[in-house]
């Protein structure tokens, strides 16, 4: 029996071949067989030899059949006895009745040898070989043909003898028996090709021999197979060839590491497979099966955890619809893997148990190894090395044994990082090393970049810094080379990078401990913000104008399941006794209807090659470049990596002379004079505190400001003497400051750090955030290049207090997975009274202000791209799990609601999700979340946050007010206005020119508003006050 499927996890994830099985049922029709034809008139005529016939086959054991035999008369033992006999076994094996069948021919094969008729001996072998192939019995079948070739040469079918011999090549791979299984193969390409076999054979068999070359790592030669084998399957237009021609493309592409020629051919073979669906058999519902692990494997190694999972889980409901124990086994394997990748160590165990059960007791050694090798790294997570260690030298033994050149260097990179663990460097080089060797070898980065970042760190703490220099700068050139190929928009860009900045980090702490300031401040920036970076230097295309009529439909129909699905539980939930499991269910099928559309959309990626985000090698930012951010001697440019052990503070600046003025005289002073005296100036300090201790010490602040504790000064003191005070000389006397934060520090609000007793680090400079320095000069530059309306234009458009439906409502507990759908947001009068105030303070002819009905989600979507100045003021909720659907409530638009329940589908429900935010054009400079935790995201490393203000730098916007924890109402308008008041002040100051522009900057007017609340008797507290930051350009 052929394999069936890929294995995965490791960097070997081996295609097996469930696609092989109903190739393998075409290549199993038997033709008719070539025997002389029997005359069906002259045997009637011998009834005693036609008697002499049943009594053969009605035999019971082969003994009775030669005593019958021996009883006959010599005379009665002719060739045409032996004839009818083979006729006879022929017609039981047309119905399927094999032990009838096998009785016939072993009955003729015994009397041809009695009256030695050489050539009736080898056609009985024959005739029983098939019968054993239709079995499954390969190898008896090979056995049973080889003996009749011998006799008779022209007695074995070669199209038969090929099949077989295809089979018998399979049976091997299944147990991981390459050598023998492509000598097989070879001999079954070799009879087809003599004979002229026909081409979807041989594309089948090619795709075997392409398949082998995978397994054994050499991917350029397994592609130059399957290369071949499309070619075939193409020139005779059978769907399930060219279903598994593209599939091993697929595969190969994966492995080396092009993710979006994967994604693209696997949906090539999936759609060919659902063409033929209705001649589907078990073994083709397996088929499409196996292309869904794919494809899920496939987002897992872009560190898509969620979408695998979902594909994983759909996977696992069909194996077990299909009692298909080996496809079980793989998805509980898959499953584990994932939740392995997602901290979950347990669970993960549960389900690598019971998939190692099951490939034991089958015996897949390949699947066996793969699952030995995910347990260790659960056990190497746990900080048990000892354990891990040992589960990896099983996993490598077995793979060694196979020749399994993929899974023996994925293996080799979790032994030395085990090795490393246990203090025993030295060893760890000389395993990396070799994995590394491997990976080269058979063209897999995945594996490569690893390899050598285990070299460079074993190599540092070895001592040898020229080397893990090395190791660690190939490490990242691999990464580099493989951004290029990720499937996907945006989102799936940072997935891909996140657990990829490791060689970078160690770089940056390889370079600082030599005190390399420059240098690894270069690469900090080239591990920051980097989906950001391609969208500002490259732009964004829209998918629209690419899709295909039927991609347009399907867009439509999913974006109206996203925003539909599970109003028909309506009803349920406002029931007084609601079903759970009902609620569950619709639930459960909004999280497939999101991750569906995800998937729909890195498709389209796939298919479209003008939608991909231009990547790669992106203009990362030098110190130089950094230098000329710094407009004045007053700003500071400070930036953070935080890594396991240590955590690295960048600080940029210039020093003039009125580095030691107070803040009043230097503002003055800097205004008066130029820069020309000024010079720059970059260090680095390192701060030695573990990861895990700073994080607790981030919560621990915000948790006391969150209660309004007033033991916070003591937190914030301390926070600010590691945070601030190693380069507290530099950072006298500055004015403002730049912050790009790292990890957890992206939750710290910096401005109420204490740096003495008494003073707030607000009170001594204007404070913005920023992703990356690269980003933020991107930033800068689109802003002079982007045209500036001028003065008789409006400036701002702002939204509040919006009037919330009942569907809105329903919908929103339904996108956060709330159970009761009764509970409306409370009203927010605040927040109308600051738009009031705004339109007040602007003026008609500057500003539009929406309340109420009016401040719809669809009014925003269309008349926001020609506002400089965005204004939310309504309820805003943060999805921890899933950020992009963090959204901002607003109005539905009345005048479409009632069209839109009628055709059952709602294109604007009120709720303004983050991903629908960055498929926005917006030409502000400045947008204004006036609403709770709109800063908040999920933290990525590499990318910082992934939420609302992450999805407005995509849509455009270079500047966005957000918030880091649940703000009070009237301590919110109450900053609001002030800030406000300080911009349009600044804008008024300019009017004269005809255009719009700032005098002081929008950091500035932030500050001076929370200055004025600081200071305020009501709301001194910094939770009233510091839980607004400005993020992007503050300038």
């Amino acid at each position: 029996m052929p394999p069936r499927q890929y294995a995965i996890f490791s960097d070997s994830s081996l295609p097996g071949f469930s696609l092989l099985l109903p190739l393998l049922l075409m290549l199993a029709s038997i033709a008719p067989a070539q025997n002389n034809p029997i005359n069906d008139s002259a045997l009637r005529q011998q009834t005693n030899q036609s008697q002499l016939v049943q009594s053969l086959i009605s035999a019971r054991t082969d003994v009775e059949r030669q005593t019958l035999l021996q009883s006959v008369a010599p005379a009665a033992l002719t060739v045409m006895v032996r004839q009818e006999l083979i006729a006879a076994g022929n017609l039981s094996r047309s119905k399927n009745d094999f032990a009838a069948a096998l009785a016939a021919y072993a009955s003729a094969q015994m009397l041809s040898e009695r009256i030695g008729d050489s050539k009736g001996v080898a056609v009985a072998l024959f005739e029983t070989g098939r019968v054993r192939f239709l079995q499954g019995d390969n190898p008896a079948a090979l056995a049973l043909f080889r003996q009749s070739q011998k006799i008779d040469a022209r007695a074995v079918q070669p199209s038969l003898l090929a099949k077989v011999l295809f089979n018998v090549g399979s049976f091997y791979f299944e147990r991981a028996d390459y050598d023998l299984a492509m000598k097989f193969y070879r001999e079954s390409l070799d009879v087809y090709e003599r004979n002229n076999g026909t081409k979807d054979d041989l594309a089948c068999i090619i795709y075997g021999i392409g398949a082998i070359y995978y397994l054994k790592g050499d991917f350029d030669t397994a592609l130059d197979y399957h290369r071949q084998s499309l070619q075939l399957a193409e020139e005779t237009g059978d769907k399930e060839t060219l279903a598994l021609a593209f599939f091993g493309l697929a595969a190969d592409n994966r492995m080396k590491g092009d993710y979006v020629s994967a994604l693209e051919f696997y949906g090539k073979s999936l759609a060919l497979l659902e063409q033929v669906k209705d001649k589907r058999t078990n073994s083709s519902e397996r088929d499409v099966t196996t292309v869904l692990r794919h494809i899920g494997t496939t987002y897992f190694l872009q560190g898509n955890y969620r979408l695998a999972l979902t594909y994983f889980e759909r996977c696992l409901e069909r194996d077990e619809n299909g009692k298909d124990e080996f496809g079980i086994a793989n998805s509980l394997m898959y499953i584990g893997g994932v939740y392995r990748s997602q901290g979950l160590y347990d669970r993960a165990l549960e389900y690598l148990r019971k998939a190692q059960v099951s490939f034991e007791k089958q015996d897949y050694k390949r699947e066996i190894s793969h699952t030995l090798n995910i347990i260790g790294s659960v056990y190497q997570q746990q900080n048990n090395p000892r354990r891990a260690q040992e589960y990896f030298e099983r996993a490598l033994a077995l793979n060694e044994k196979i020749e399994a050149n993929g899974a023996i260097a994925a293996t080799l990179v979790n032994l030395a990082n085990v090795q490393s663990a246990l203090g025993d460097e030295a060893r760890s080089v000389i395993t990396a090393t070799r994995a590394a060797a491997i990976s080269r070898r058979i063209g897999s980065p995945q594996t490569l970049w690893s390899a050598l970042l285990s070299t460079g760190k074993s190599q540092r703490a070895l001592g040898n810094l020229a080397a893990a220099r090395v190791a660690l700068d190939e490490s990242i050139s691999v990464i580099e080379s493989m951004r290029a190929h990720v499937a996907g928009g945006e989102e799936n860009q940072e997935l891909f990078f996140a657990d990829k900045v490791a060689p970078y980090y160690a770089m940056v702490d390889l370079l600082a401990g030599e005190g390399r300031a420059d240098e690894a401040f270069a690469y900090t920036e080239r591990a920051k913000a980097r989906v950001l970076l391609d969208v500002l230097q490259h732009g964004r295309r829209s998918a629209s104008g690419s899709m295909t009529p039927v991609e347009q439909a399907q867009d439509k129909k999913l974006k109206s399941e996203l925003t539909t699905l599970g109003f028909e539980l309506k009803r349920e939930q406002a029931r007084s006794q609601s079903d759970p499991k009902q609620l569950s269910n619709l639930q459960a099928r909004l999280e497939r209807a999101r991750l569906a559309y995800e998937a729909f959309q890195t498709n389209l990626s796939a298919a479209h090659p003008e939608l991909r985000l231009r990547r790669g090698e992106a203009q990362s930012i030098t110190s130089q470049d950094a230098a000329a951010l710094l407009t004045d001697d007053q700003t500071a440019l400070v930036e953070y990596v935080v890594t396991h052990e240590r955590t690295h503070l960048f600080v940029f600046t210039k020093q003039g002379n009125a580095s030691n003025l107070p803040r009043e005289q230097t503002l003055r002073s800097n205004a008066e004079r130029t820069n020309a005296d000024a010079r720059t100036q970059l260090k680095i300090y390192s701060i030695n505190i573990k990861r895990a201790e700073l994080l607790s010490r981030i919560e621990r602040f915000r948790q006391q400001l969150a209660e309004r504790n007033l033991l916070f000064r003591l937190t914030a003191r301390a926070l600010y003497s590691l945070l601030l005070q190693p380069a507290s000389e530099q950072l006298r006397g500055k004015t403002r400051l730049i912050i790009v934060p790292d990890d957890g520090l992206w939750e710290l609000p910096f401005q109420a750090l204490q740096s003495t007793e008494d003073g707030y680090l607000i009170e001594q400079c204007a404070i913005s955030y920023a992703p990356s320095l690269a980003v933020l000069r991107e930033m800068r530059r689109a802003r002079k290049e982007h045209p500036r309306p001028d003065a008789s234009q409006p400036t701002l458009l702002a939204l509040g207090n919006p009037a919330v439906g009942q569907r809105t409502i329903e919908r929103a507990n339904l996108v956060l997975m709330q159970a009761d759908a009764r509970t409306a947001p409370a009203p927010l009068p605040e927040a109308e009274r600051q738009v009031r105030a705004l339109a007040q303070l602007y003026g008609a002819r500057l500003s539009r202000i929406y309340t109420g009905a009016a401040a719809s989600e669809g009014r925003l979507k269309r008349e926001a791209p020609s506002f400089r100045i965005l204004h939310l003021a309504t309820h805003g909720m943060l999805d921890n799990v899933n950020p992009l659907y963090s959204y901002i409530m607003l109005a539905q638009d009345a005048a479409n609601q009632s069209a839109q329940e009628q055709n059952g589908a709602l294109r604007e429900d009120g709720l303004l999700q983050a991903w629908e935010l960055m498929n926005m054009r917006l030409n502000a400079d400045l947008v204004v979340l006036s609403a709770c935790e709109t800063a908040r995201g999920e933290i990525k490393s590499g990318e910082g946050v992934i939420g609302l203000s992450w999805a407005l730098f995509v849509a455009g916007c270079p500047t966005s007010v957000v918030s880091q924890w649940k703000v009070e109402s009237a301590s919110t308008t109450e900053l609001m206005l002030q800030f406000h008041r300080r911009l349009h002040a600044s804008l008024v100051h300019t009017r004269s020119t005809g255009a719009v522009s700032l005098n002081t900057s929008k950091a500035e007017a932030l500050r001076q508003a929370s200055l004025a609340l600081l200071r305020s008797d009501k709301y001194s507290h910094p939770f009233y006050w510091a839980g607004f930051v400005m993020i992007g350009d503050g300038g």
